[in-house]
């Protein structure tokens, strides 16, 4: 099981990619010829713990992706506690994964 935050983008942006990149000091960029798309992707659960995590912590995110992150957190703490090694801790991860980028209810 792998944790992962990524960021896509069109070709032509490549250059915003290799900021965020250099900003956060993880991560690696990769393209994609299905989607026609570059990819910054952060895999490691130490970099999404120490570095990932605590900048949108700070950061907050302006938008409905806030309530992703959340779940998203939820899932590394759960990871960082090793509870996705138990069927129970990993029956929670595939709950919250089925939450994620559905977006926050009209209510």
């Amino acid at each position: 099981m792998e944790a992962a935050f990524s960021i896509s983008v069109n070709k032509k942006d490549l250059g915003i990619l290799k900021s965020i990149k250099t900003f956060f000091g993880e991560g690696n960029i990769f393209y994609n010829k299905k989607d026609n798309c570059y990819h910054f992707t952060v895999s490691s659960i130490r970099d999404l713990t120490s570095v990932i995590i605590p900048h949108f912590v700070l950061y907050p995110l302006l938008s409905q992706k806030q309530v992703d992150f959340f779940l998203f957190k939820a899932v590394v703490e759960l990871m960082n506690a090793k509870e996705h090694l138990t069927l129970l801790g990993l029956q929670k991860i595939v709950n919250i994964k089925a939450s994620l980028n559905k977006g926050l209810s009209k209510s």
